[in-house]
Formats: structure tokens, sequence, C-alpha cells
């Protein structure tokens, strides 16, 4: 159904979405170069790709492209993404996603969001094989289809929402987002070994003339507070290379995206007395789109 007709307000929001959408670690702002789905220019679809992603209609291409950043993302996170949630935006939603799993461009994971009934908007999606060859060829990337672990999807799915929310907040303007292992610094350590710094994310993003940057850090709850010291400690060391602050000028805020106020609290004592206290941020889910508007920060050590 990808030639079927979509009314004004669907495709408003899909070209405000494509206007917006990936800053792809691989094309860093760049716009994608399409042409290498026309005649075969640069690195061709072979033809049976070719023939489906001529199926496949301009929000069919955002859920590909979104799958191959982010690698996983819930029905509901796709809808407010790419179509308006609305009841008619949601059913355009269900078809488009339907149809694609039935083409294998994208494949539902074993288990709904949150026990979620509520058909495809429930369902967890990541790219199937077709899905996998088309961002390849078309990205020039390699996208593999993740193990689906109850933890790694939770985790995978809260790092979508920061992604989705810096989309759907007014006034920001999203400038860099990059992914796993993208995002990751490596930098000498002890004796000269080297170490390697692994966020979860890397964001950069505007709220008016400010320009505002953070490595994130999706914490569920499943980890030691000994361990969070630890990450801290490694974010200080990065820190003190200057590598960051030599290419951006800033070193990002350590952003460390909670459940809960509880946790939150947590987190805040064991990052208290740490060098690594003046670096980081610790934002409940709640309180995340308050945290994207405020361009009010303090001064980094």
């Amino acid at each position: 159904m990808s030639g079927e007709p979509m009314s004004g307000w669907v495709s408003d929001r899909v070209k405000t979405a494509r206007a917006n959408h990936l800053i792809s670690p691989h094309n860093r702002g760049e716009p994608r170069n399409d042409s290498t789905r026309a005649n075969g220019a640069g690195n061709p679809l072979a033809p049976r790709l070719e023939r489906l992603s001529q199926q496949l209609s301009e929000a069919d291409q955002l859920v590909i492209e979104t799958l191959a950043l982010v690698r996983m993302a819930s029905g509901g996170q796709l809808n407010r993404l790419i179509w308006p949630t609305t009841p008619a935006g949601t059913r355009t939603c269900r078809r488009h996603l339907q149809r694609l799993t039935d083409l294998r461009v994208v494949t539902r994971l074993h288990r709904q969001v949150g026990g979620i009934k509520g058909g495809s908007q429930g369902y967890t999606y990541a790219l199937d094989v077709n899905g996998q060859r088309l961002a390849q060829t078309l990205q020039h990337q390699t996208v593999r289809r993740p193990t689906a672990s109850d933890l790694f999807v939770d985790h995978t799915l809260g790092v979508t929402e920061v992604y989705v929310q810096l989309h759907e907040t007014p006034h920001v303007e999203m400038l860099e987002f990059e992914t796993e292992p993208t995002c990751w610094r490596s930098f000498p350590g002890p004796a000269g070994r080297t170490v390697t710094l692994r966020p979860d994310a890397y964001l950069a993003w505007a709220v008016g003339e400010w320009e505002l940057s953070a490595f994130l850090e999706v914490d569920r709850a499943t980890e030691h507070p000994g361990r969070i010291a630890r990450k801290a400690q490694q974010y200080v060391r990065y820190w003190r290379t200057g590598n960051e602050q030599r290419l951006n000028d800033v070193f990002p805020t350590v952003l460390w995206l909670v459940t809960n106020i509880r946790r939150a609290e947590v987190l805040r004592a064991v990052l208290a007395d740490h060098e690594a206290g003046p670096l980081s941020e610790v934002v409940t889910a709640e309180g995340l789109p308050s945290y994207i508007t405020n361009t009010r920060r303090e001064g980094q050590p």
C-alpha cells in the first residue's frame, strides 16, 4: 500500500520527520544521497531489493532509518515519531507496520511493551532481514538484529525514548544523535593501555541560540552503586584528556536517565562527593522534557 493516498496532516507529519530526522553516525548531518536507489550509482541495490525499495513510502523509509539507528522501537514510539498520535494516525501506523512485517522489512520481538494489548502499538520492532539489507546498502552501515533479552529491550527502548522526545519537544532542533558503538570514545589509560568509554548514546541539540550536548547513560536500576561510581570515574578520566573539549569546545554533560525519584536519589548520593558530580545530571524519565528545554547549565570543573 505504498501508493495509498495520505491525508494532508499525515503527509505534513512525515515531511517534518524527514526534514528533522536522522543525524546518523555515518552521515554526520549531511543529507543522504538517494541516487543509489535509482540506477545503481555508488552502491546499487540488488534487483529484488530495488523492487522492494520502490514499494516503500517515505514513512516506511523513516521506519527503516529509525531502526537502523536506535536498533529497536515500540510501535507507539514509531507512531509518535512519524505519524500523528490520533486514532487515524494510529491506524495508519498499524497498517504500515503490519505491511513491513509481512515484507520482512521489520520484525516483532517476542514480547509486547509493558503488557500493552493494543495491537502493533505495544510490540517492539527491529529490522528484519530485508530491512537490514536495505539499511546496509542505502546507508552504508552494518545493521544486525539485536538479541532480545528483556533487560536489553528495556534498556534500548530507553535510548529510543530519548531520541523520540528530542524530536517531539517543541522549539528543539536535533543536531546529532549517535548510538553504540559510534558514540564510544577511546583514550590512553594506565601503562599506555587503550580505554574505551561506552556511553549509551551521544546527543546534541539546540534550543534557540543555545547548543547543548550530553553523553547518555540509561539506568534501569539494575547496576550496583559501586559500578555507577566506577563508570563515573571513567568519565572523569576521559574529561581530563581534553579530547572532547578540543573537538567540540565543551565537555558534554553526563546525563544519567533514571526510572524514578528514588533511584535518582541513589545516583545523586553516589555522585555528590565524586569528581564526576559537576559533570553529571541525574534526570527522571518524567523530567526529561524539562531538561531538554532548560538551557541553564551549571559550570563544569
